[in-house]
């Protein structure tokens, strides 16, 4: 830290304006000072403090010409409490304007003294915010789910755990200022502190004084004894006595007023030594204004025009969200964009056909898009649709948006124009409950579950869907997902102690699956049904050790076409699977109506 005029001067918090903020601090109280103990060179001490009201916008400039930092800021107390024989809720202070009405200003933040052991402060964003924009609170941020869980207002903490900060998002508080009719005023005080043995650090006067459009900053230089006490000043030392109550009395009383007979005093005064420093302290108050925004989008719901456009026409034309609400076209997009949105935080997929689902990357309702795949593996979607869309979520749609190719899904113009929905199923929707049965089929006839625990395993399926294969790469990556929750977790030593191996040969886990099932079935037939878990553990390696020779057996054992586009081969592959996992599962369940082999 380069510690200078300039630095003492601040002049970067003289130039911050926090209407112009992203963040917008609501109330601070951040302290910053080296190891060094006040009084000795190189003790430096930084404060930043802030405290805010929210007032009604036509009263902010009469309240902020008579009100400011002793009225607003840390000092002020968050209660309810009794003002002129009338109660005032926690969050609610009264002001007094110049014309003698009275007004109710809002407290966003009410800190409150928690009494605890570690006397912890608590900070509360008022409830009437946080209610009216559906935020959940997570490790001291304020998130809002509907928003695709965006952070809007948030806590930061000393190494003590005492909040220090409380700032929120200015586009939500705007919207909020908006919506109630308000404007907030922040009342912020600056404060930097340093002690050096350099008398001419600065070359401003012992005292030094400069207004601003919305603030004053004032320099000191100030000359001290080393532990810093004022240069050259003295301390006066008084001390007084009682001698008319004494130990050896029972109950003793000094009630009675103090006289020459019953008092003793002495006095005597020294003067402070040391070696000589100078306290440079600047300081810079401001109280500054917030206004509301011009609309309120979330809140009160004004309608501002899209500032999103999508490609509708083979010319590359593209019409704003506002005019696909008339409805009649589509709209096609890149197949990224639903891992995108589904890999979101509240981020939701599923199928309706083989090549329809429903996707959204927000829990909330309405938000989920009907979407078909064309032969082309590009993602199809009903223009209006998107329209209805909030518009950060329009704008992610809009990064993967496309000129029209391959038509329409045929599935989802089956759906939505023909209104007569295809009867394909998406293996997506049947994997994890093919798995499941086969584990509950194992338990049903040998008490065991096929399938072992996995602690990840419900976010392994969750990442077990085609829209991960859109190259090879991505391919070979859920190939070893597939693999994971298959081949590697099946109980291998319950499936031996059934049906024991050959002797003298070790089997893993899917030879011993096929050892198992060829006690009661056909062992080509059996070697048909597990082909597809066979060259999906194959896959798993093809990323870094399987020669081309043996990724292409692989293919074969699933069946797919190489040639194909990758999400057509991920899609053979979960077909593929699906279908094995169900079969063995039928077989599991007959195994007493079939006679050993």
């Amino acid at each position: 830290m380069n510690i200078d005029q300039n630095w003492l001067e601040m002049p970067e918090n003289i130039r911050k304006k926090f209407d112009n903020s992203v963040w917008i601090p609501l109330r601070a109280a951040k302290h910053f000072k080296n190891p060094i103990k006040f009084g000795y060179e190189k003790y430096t001490r930084e404060i930043f403090s802030v405290g805010s009201i929210a007032v009604p916008t036509e009263n902010v400039q009469d309240i902020v010409d008579n009100y400011g930092w002793d009225d607003f800021g840390l000092s002020s107390i968050q209660k309810g409490y009794i003002h002129n024989s009338s109660y005032y809720q926690a969050d609610q202070k009264p002001l007094t304007l110049a014309t003698d009405k009275d007004i109710t200003g809002i407290h966003l933040v009410l800190e409150q003294d928690s009494y605890a052991e570690d006397r912890v402060s608590i900070w509360h964003l008022n409830q009437d915010l946080v209610l009216t924009f559906d935020l959940i609170s997570e490790n001291d941020k304020w998130l809002s789910p509907k928003d695709g869980y965006i952070e809007v207002a948030r806590i930061e903490r000393n190494s003590d755990r005492q909040p220090i900060l409380l700032e929120i998002k200015a586009e939500f508080l705007k919207d909020y200022l908006c919506a109630r009719g308000m404007a907030l005023l922040i009342s912020a005080h600056y404060e930097r502190d340093y002690i050096t043995s350099v008398p001419n650090l600065v070359n401003w006067s012992n005292k030094e004084e400069k207004k601003t459009p919305v603030g004053t900053w004032k320099g000191h230089v100030i000359p001290i004894h080393e532990g810093g006490e004022h240069y050259g000043s003295s301390t006066a030392v008084f001390h007084m006595s009682r001698t008319d109550a004494h130990l050896d009395e029972d109950v003793p009383d000094i009630s009675s007023i103090p006289t020459d007979d019953n008092l003793i005093s002495d006095s005597y005064s020294y003067k402070h030594q040391g070696k000589k420093l100078y306290r440079y302290l600047s300081e810079y108050w401001t109280d500054q204004i917030i206004y509301p925004g011009k609309h309120s989008v979330r809140i009160r719901e004004d309608e501002l025009s899209s500032s999103t456009f999508f490609i509708t026409d083979v010319d590359g034309s593209k019409k704003n969200s506002d005019d696909l609400l008339k409805g009649g076209k589509w709209l096609w997009f890149k197949p990224d964009v639903i891992d995108t949105l589904y890999n979101r935080r509240g981020g939701y997929l599923g199928f309706y056909t083989e090549n329809t689902g429903t996707v959204s990357c927000c829990h909330e309702y309405g938000y989920n898009i009907h979407f078909g795949v064309n032969e082309l593996g590009l993602i199809t979607v009903y223009a209006k649709d998107i329209a209805y869309l909030p518009e950060w979520q329009r704008i992610i749609w809009q990064g993967y948006n496309i000129s029209p190719d391959g038509g329409i899904s045929k599935e989802l113009h089956a759906s939505q124009v023909s209104a007569n929905p295809a009867s394909t199923k998406a293996p997506e929707s049947f994997i994890l409950e093919g798995y499941n049965k086969l584990s509950e089929s194992t338990e049903k006839n040998f008490n065991f579950r096929l399938f072992k625990e996995h602690i990840e395993l419900d976010s392994i399926f969750r990442r077990i869907h085609r829209f991960r294969s859109l190259d090879q790469s991505g391919f070979f990556a859920l190939a070893k997902d597939v693999a994971r929750v298959t081949a590697d977790n099946i109980d291998t030593n319950k499936l031996q102690e059934i049906v024991q191996p050959p002797k003298g040969q070790k089997l893993g886990s899917l030879k011993s699956l096929e050892n198992f099932l060829a006690k009661k079935y056909d062992l080509e037939q059996v070697r048909k049904i597990t082909a597809p878990l066979v060259g999906v553990y194959e896959l798993r390696h093809a990323d870094a050790h399987l020669p081309s020779s043996k990724i292409s057996e692989a293919y074969d054992l699933v069946g797919i076409d190489s040639n194909q586009l990758h999400i057509f081969q991920a899609l053979c592959l979960l077909k593929s699977v699906t279908t094995s996992l169900w079969t063995i599962s039928d077989m599991v369940d007959k195994w007493n109506t079939q006679p050993d082999r």
